[in-house]
């Protein structure tokens, strides 16, 4: 069974019972106790139970026992039902040990013991049983009989959002469309506040008279519940987005809901704050995203490389984080020992622009001035990749300072930077 065919029968079957547990990647278990004078009798449960599986066309065994792991126990070798706790060992005893679905290892070591079932299992010594094959398995066995508890985490319903507002006519007016998201967005709002939740996952949904819709996500940099935080993302979204045709309804959808959690105000506000308005990098990153999509809106980071042009990298995640390598260096790309970082121009050149010289003397829109004593970087032969330069500081003759250097291989020349 796949796993979202279990998470949809888990999620219908709370219709029956409050209480369903998950257990990859073929089970389900279902308290039904609690449900027997609701529906009248087992046999009614197991009628719905079976009508809705058998819907779905999904091949199935149901089985009731007092505990949860005697009824899959038993289920998985197409048992009958057991409605005694006192009549388990007796009915548990028979199967075989792939029932436990036990790691290989710990079935092999049994086996080898001329372990071959539950009942085999039962009647060892439990010290011994425990010393050789482990506790975990003694207490399965403990709980499988209902001589220990077995609590389990029940499943949760993913919980999402979904709004539609259908127009009269086809519109593309982006005023109009802007309304609507605003009216769904309030919707959105009054629901998170309402179950003290905060959404992550957004998506717009522009309904077409004769084509498909046209479907437009963006995810958040944290969970959120203000209403500016979350049409201010969504707005710059609908500015920049092409659609292909007239739009008869709107959409819009959230997810990824977790708990409200409310960050109390700084003390004496945050730095570059506005009056009454506290600035937020991560709204702000939302918006640029919201208008640029997700790798137009990117941060640097500094990459342990001695090879100036592989020095750097782009993230689009984590943008609010610190990253851990610069708490750590001058790193292993900053200039060798001695070399102040102020040597190395912001401005690297992705690819560098040979440079022309003629009678001994370089030129780029003039002659260069060379700097002093030049640095040296010999590095990359591990990966194919391997570079001999010298670099060079050199003012042009417009003031330019530039970042040059000499192949050492080839003696050419390349402008590999600019300084601010």
């Amino acid at each position: 069974m796949a796993r979202q065919d279990l998470e949809s029968l888990a999620a219908w079957s709370d219709r029956i019972t409050p209480l369903v547990c998950l257990v990859p990647p073929e089970s389900l278990l279902l308290e039904v106790r609690g449900s027997l004078k609701l529906f009248g009798s087992l046999e009614a449960v197991e009628q719905k139970l079976i009508a809705e599986i058998t819907d779905r066309h999904l091949s199935f065994h149901l089985c009731v026992a007092p505990t949860p792991l005697g009824a899959l126990w038993l289920a998985r070798r197409k048992g009958a039902n057991v409605l005694e706790t006192g009549a388990l060992a007796g009915r548990l005893g028979p199967l075989p040990l792939s029932v436990t679905q036990w790691p290989e290892d710990i079935l092999t070591l049994l086996t080898e013991m001329g372990v071959r079932s539950i009942g085999d299992c039962l009647r060892l010594p439990r010290d011994g049983f425990a010393r050789r094959v482990g506790r975990r398995y003694l207490r399965e066995l403990d709980q499988a009989l209902g001589r220990q508890a077995d609590p389990r985490a029940g499943f949760e319903k993913p919980r999402n959002f979904r709004s539609r507002i259908d127009f009269s006519s086809e519109t593309d007016d982006r005023e109009v469309l802007s309304a609507a998201l605003g009216k769904m967005v309030e919707y959105l709002v009054d629901s998170l506040r309402s179950r003290q939740e905060q959404a992550q996952n957004l998506a717009i949904v522009f309904h077409h008279m004769n084509r498909p819709p046209t479907v437009s996500g963006l995810d958040l940099m944290e969970p959120v519940h203000e209403t500016d935080r979350l049409f201010a993302p969504l707005a710059a979204r609908l500015e920049s987005i092409v659609l292909p045709a007239p739009v008869i309804a709107v959409g819009l959808r959230a997810g990824a809901f977790k708990p409200m959690q409310i960050k109390p105000p700084a003390l004496f506000g945050e730095r570059g704050e506005a009056p009454g308005r506290p600035v937020s990098k991560a709204g702000l990153i939302e918006r640029l995203r919201g208008r640029f999509g997700v790798e137009g809106v990117y941060g640097l980071d500094l990459v342990a490389e001695h090879r100036p042009e592989l020095g750097w990298t782009r993230l689009t995640e984590r943008l609010l984080e610190t990253s851990p390598g610069r708490k750590k260096t001058p790193s292993a790309c900053s200039p060798a020992k001695k070399r102040n970082v102020a040597d190395r121009p912001l401005w690297i050149l992705s690819s560098p622009l040979p440079l022309p010289h003629c009678a001994s003397r370089l030129r780029c829109r003039g002659p260069l001035r060379m700097g002093p004593e030049p640095e040296r970087i010999e590095s990359g032969w591990w990966d194919g990749g391997d570079v001999r330069r010298d670099y060079y500081t050199a003012a042009a003759s417009r003031g330019e300072k530039l970042w040059v250097y000499q192949d050492r291989v080839t003696h050419e020349w390349f402008l590999h930077g600019l300084f601010g």
